[in-house]
């Protein structure tokens, strides 16, 4: 038997008991009584012999487990039925013709069926498809993202490596040049002071006068005498003194004696100040006495001061 004949008979005798109880939905039961109203009204309405309330139940019972068609003329019956009461789906009484409408209906819906399914079918593939597309678009997009933040983390930590590089190496430089020249001061400083201490001529007794006959014996002045290339100028400091003579402002340096002081060489130093002409007399003492009158050899008398007037005499030419 095939199944198409047994939704057939489903549909007929659902439509058979809703024209009946005029109810849109088929109820599983039915109690015995209201089936033999059911037989009544039936024999009633078609006027022929028609099966029992016990067979009414048995067709009603039917089941894909145990499937059993009523007699072909018992199906008759049930169309015939249909039919009298005005069924809108039964239009024949014989039961092949409404088969076979059913069957083309059936047909019909099956196609329709295979049609909704198929379009279904392509709106889940399409749907999945577009699911799968937006995944791989979301995928690709967090990927993208994903490399895009890990070349900014690589790029911002080159970039920093680079700086820091650049920093140390910027740091190393400044460091270096910093020692160069910490260096090169130290250099320059031991330098001036050798060269301070070369040009510095300390016991130096100074006189702004020479001697006469009558100043043989007095108390000098003695201090330090430093010849300044750099500044261009020459400066003697004692207690009682303090003074600087410009290289530009001197006229004239010369080695030579005094008459007061014969037994010693002196450096004379002509200069300017406010456009008056002095003199200052310096003597280098190797060692420091409270008295000019003193002898100091044969050395003292040739060659007293001679160094003292070499520098005097070289800065007194750099002018």
């Amino acid at each position: 038997m095939q199944a198409i004949e047994l939704q057939c008979f489903k549909e007929l005798i659902k439509e058979f008991f809703c024209l009946h109880f005029e109810e849109e939905n088929l109820r599983e039961k039915y109690t015995d009584k209201e089936l033999e109203d059911l037989v009544k009204n039936w024999k009633a309405t078609i006027g022929e012999s028609v099966p029992t309330g016990k067979t009414l139940k048995e067709h009603l019972d039917w089941s894909e487990d145990k499937p059993k068609l009523p007699r072909p003329k018992n199906l008759n019956l049930y169309c015939l039925y249909c039919v009298k009461k005005g069924s809108q789906k039964i239009a024949s009484e014989k039961w092949t013709d409404v088969f076979k409408k059913y069957k083309e209906e059936n047909k019909k819906r099956v196609k329709e069926e295979k049609i909704r399914s198929d379009e279904e079918e392509k709106e889940r593939i399409e749907k999945e498809e577009k699911e799968r597309i937006e995944k791989e678009e979301k995928e690709r997009i967090e990927k993208e993202e994903k490399e895009r933040i890990e070349k900014e983390e690589k790029e911002r930590i080159k970039k920093e490596e680079k700086e820091r590089i650049e920093k140390e190496k910027k740091e190393r430089i400044e460091k270096e040049e910093k020692e160069r020249i910490e260096k090169e001061e130290k250099i320059q400083i031991e330098k001036e002071r050798i060269e301070r201490e070369k040009n510095t001529f300390t016991n130096v007794w100074y006189t702004p006068k020479k001697y006469g006959f009558l100043n043989v014996w007095r108390e000098g002045n003695e201090g330090s005498l430093f010849i300044d290339f750099t500044n261009k100028q020459l400066t003697f400091e004692s207690e009682k003194t303090n003074l600087i003579i410009k290289s530009k402002d001197m006229l004239k340096v010369i080695h030579t004696k005094m008459i007061g002081d014969y037994a010693n060489n002196w450096v004379k130093v002509t200069y300017e100040n406010e456009n008056i002409k002095k003199e200052a007399w310096f003597q280098d003492r190797p060692q420091k006495s409270n008295s000019i009158k003193r002898t100091r050899g044969i050395d003292n008398l040739l060659r007293g001061s001679e160094n003292l007037y070499k520098k005097t005499y070289q800065l007194f030419k750099e002018k």
